[in-house]
C-alpha cells in the first residue's frame, strides 16, 4: 500500500514538474509569483535587448531602454498585475520602459 502511494507521489511529482502553462499569448505564466508591485515584466515573441542582452522575457523594477536590433518592428508586451499593453518597436530603434506606463 505505501509502495503504491510512494508511486502515485512521485507520477504526480513529474507530471506537475512537466506541465508547461502559458497564457492566451503565449508565454508561460510562470511570472505571476513572488515579485513586488514595483516589477513589470517584459515580453515578446521576436525578442529583444537590454543593455547588450537578449531577452524574450524578463522583470525589471526600474526604466530600461528595450531595442529592436531586428530589420521589422517588433511587438512588446508590457505588464504588471493585471494591467497589460502591446508595444511596437520600430525596426532599428528604440523605446523606454518605465514603470509608470502601466498606471491606470
Amino acid at each position: 500500500m505505501i509502495r503504491r502511494i510512494a508511486l502515485i507521489l512521485i507520477a504526480l511529482l513529474l507530471v506537475s514538474c512537466t506541465l508547461d502553462i502559458r497564457d492566451e499569448d503565449g508565454f508561460r505564466l510562470f511570472y505571476s509569483a513572488g515579485w513586488s508591485p514595483e516589477d513589470y515584466v517584459v515580453q515578446s515573441h521576436d525578442g529583444y535587448v537590454v543593455n547588450e542582452k537578449i531577452y524574450h522575457e524578463a522583470i525589471f523594477t526600474e526604466s530600461v531602454v528595450v531595442e529592436n536590433v531586428l530589420l521589422r518592428p517588433i511587438s512588446v508586451r508590457v505588464w504588471r498585475g493585471n494591467l497589460r499593453r502591446w508595444l511596437t518597436v520600430e525596426p532599428l530603434d528604440s523605446i523606454i520602459l518605465e514603470p509608470s506606463l502601466l498606471e491606470e
